[in-house]
């Protein structure tokens, strides 16, 4: 009896240790998809703040691109936000697309609030029905997507990264 229940155990051990090593295998290859999907900037085309479109063809090719991904009401992305205004002068040779799906009103008063609305380099879109956000595999607010100028993916963060954290990725 003692036996038969010390094989039922290890073949128990055995196969939820195979469960749980079939689901790792196959999270690390959609995350090897999504990294390989993203590894240049897709197409897309969304509304600006104010009420232009802005598409991939819009971006200035000589520079550095950083989505960011926000809500307005994040803390996180409220500090990001702060990070840059005061770093603004850092970011001169580098081009930001803050996106949201909150209502453009909304998006107009962070842009405002933060005086990133007054930025020749950042522009404020409208990702109206999150297509940009799920191509793009954002699963948390703040996201921070990082380009270089070639428009090559340097990293994708989940989370908040301050001003210097952009820069470091970006001078690597």
């Amino acid at each position: 009896m003692k036996k038969i229940l010390g094989l039922i155990t290890i073949v128990a051990v055995v196969a939820t240790l195979g469960y749980f090593l079939y689901h790792i295998s196959i999270n690390l290859e959609e995350k090897k998809a999504t990294a390989k999907h993203i590894e240049y900037v897709p197409d897309f085309s969304l509304m600006t703040s104010d009420s232009t479109y802005f598409s991939k063809k819009d971006l200035q090719k000589d520079k550095a691109t950083v989505f960011i991904f926000f809500n307005s009401e994040c803390d996180f992305c409220q500090h990001e936000a702060e990070s840059i205004h005061e770093e603004l002068h850092k970011f001169e040779k580098i081009q930001f697309l803050f996106i949201s799906s909150e209502p453009v009103d909304t998006i107009q008063s962070f842009a405002s609030h933060y005086q990133l609305n007054i930025q020749p380099n950042i522009t404020f879109l409208h990702d109206n029905n999150s297509l940009l956000s799920t191509e793009l595999d954002i699963a948390s607010i703040p996201t921070v997507i990082i380009y270089d100028a070639s428009q090559r993916l340097l990293k994708k963060h989940n989370g908040q990264l301050n001003a210097s954290g952009i820069l470091k990725v970006i001078h690597h």
